[in-house]
C-alpha cells in the first residue's frame, strides 16, 4: 500500500519497488531452497520453506483477467 500523495510525487520509485518485489517472489518460487537460506537464521529452514510454499500458492494463483476473456 502506498499513499496517493507518494504515488503522485514518486511514481518511478513505486514502479521500481513493485518490480523488485515481483522479481524477489519469482526468484523464491524458482529457487525455494536459496530463498529459505536467505531468511532469518532464528527460524528453522523447514518451517520457513513450508510457510513459503503455502503462501506462494496464493501469490502465484493466476486469476483470469478481462484480457484473458477477450482471447
Amino acid at each position: 500500500m502506498a499513499a496517493d500523495r507518494f504515488l503522485a510525487k514518486r511514481p518511478d520509485v513505486a514502479r521500481r519497488f513493485v518490480a523488485a518485489f515481483r522479481n524477489s517472489l519469482e526468484f523464491a518460487q524458482a529457487n525455494p531452497d536459496a530463498a529459505v537460506a536467505a531468511q532469518v537464521p532464528e527460524l528453522s529452514a523447514e518451517d520457513v520453506k513450508g510457510s513459503w510454499l503455502d503462501a506462494s500458492q496464493l501469490v502465484f494463483n493466476r486469476c483470469p483477467t478481462s484480457r484473458d476473456r477477450a482471447l
